[in-house]
Parts: C-alpha cells; sequence; structure tokens
C-alpha cells in the first residue's frame, strides 16, 4: 500500500470529525469570541475550510503560498455555507493527491510568502501530515472548547464528549 493510500482513510476520518464539530456551531453565535486576540468562531471555522483547500491543493503545486486558495479570505455569513463548500471541494482535493506515488510524497516543496520569501520546505508528505492533519486538530480543538463556552454541544470526536456518546461507526 502506498503511502497516500494510507494516510487518505486518515484524512477522510479527520474530516468527518470537523464536519460535525462546524456543524455543532449555532448559527446565532458564529460571532462569539472568547477573548480579542481569538478568531469569532465563524473566522475559525472557514480557516478550518481554507486549511485543506490551501495544502491539500498545494502539495499537487512545485510551491505553496501562504493564504492562496482557491475560496475567498472573508468566511461565507453561515456555518451551512462553509458546510457546503467543503464537501464539495473535498472529494476533488482528496482525489488529486491519489496520483502522488511515493516518490512524490518525499520530494520537497517550498512554502513562501505571496513576495516569493521562503519560510520552509518539507516534503509533499509532511505537508500533509502537519500543516493539513495537525493543523486542523489544533484549530478544532480551539473550536470546540469555543463550543463549550458558547453553551453549545460538544461532539464526540475520538471518543464520547460530555454531551455525546460513542461517535457513530
Amino acid at each position: 500500500m502506498s503511502s497516500i493510500e494510507s494516510f487518505i482513510p486518515q484524512w477522510e476520518f479527520e474530516f468527518q470529525i470537523t464536519m460535525n464539530v462546524l456543524r455543532a456551531i449555532p448559527e446565532d453565535k458564529i460571532e462569539f469570541k472568547p477573548h480579542e486576540k481569538f478568531f469569532s468562531a465563524r473566522r475559525l471555522a472557514w480557516h478550518l475550510v481554507r486549511i485543506e483547500d490551501i495544502f491539500g491543493r498545494g502539495v499537487l503545486k512545485d510551491k505553496i503560498v501562504v493564504g492562496e486558495s482557491t475560496l475567498p479570505s472573508e468566511p461565507p455569513a453561515t456555518i451551512a455555507e462553509m458546510i457546503a463548500i467543503a464537501e464539495k471541494h473535498h472529494p476533488e482535493i482528496v482525489n488529486g493527491w491519489r496520483a502522488l506515488d511515493d516518490a512524490a510524497l518525499q520530494q520537497k516543496v517550498p512554502f513562501a510568502t505571496p513576495d516569493g520569501v521562503v519560510r520552509r520546505e518539507l516534503s509533499r508528505k509532511a505537508y500533509l501530515r502537519v500543516t493539513l492533519m495537525h493543523h486542523v486538530i489544533h484549530h478544532r480543538g480551539q473550536l470546540t472548547l469555543m463550543l463549550r463556552l458558547m453553551n453549545a454541544k460538544v461532539p464526540s470526536i475520538y471518543g464520547p464528549s460530555g454531551d455525546e456518546g460513542w461517535p457513530a461507526k
């Protein structure tokens, strides 16, 4: 089994968890911010959607550019719109990865600012694991804390939450 064939089911699992967390955000509380330095729930949810677009599509190119996305930087008005956009783009992104063999996954790709300053170089495989998967898990954790602070139900993630039992199979 190739590395990408091994990675895709893991990412699909994480993607569905992220969609469940986004669905838990009450539309009437999307502007909630626990602190002035935090993103609003709406902005953080959109950031989660854009991460897959930026890094998921970025690994298919010869350079990843900070913030370069096929999606606008400003978030849609509702969480429902964000989910619809994520679910539309997700299969296309994942299908693009299927063309990456193990040699392509080992190739280093620069991560650069829009003006061309290279900030780091990692393998495509590392971008998928670290700047895509771990980045999403990190911000999803922030969002679950925000859900608790806004008195919304926190969905189960890897096991039961205080509001839900085990995730459905």
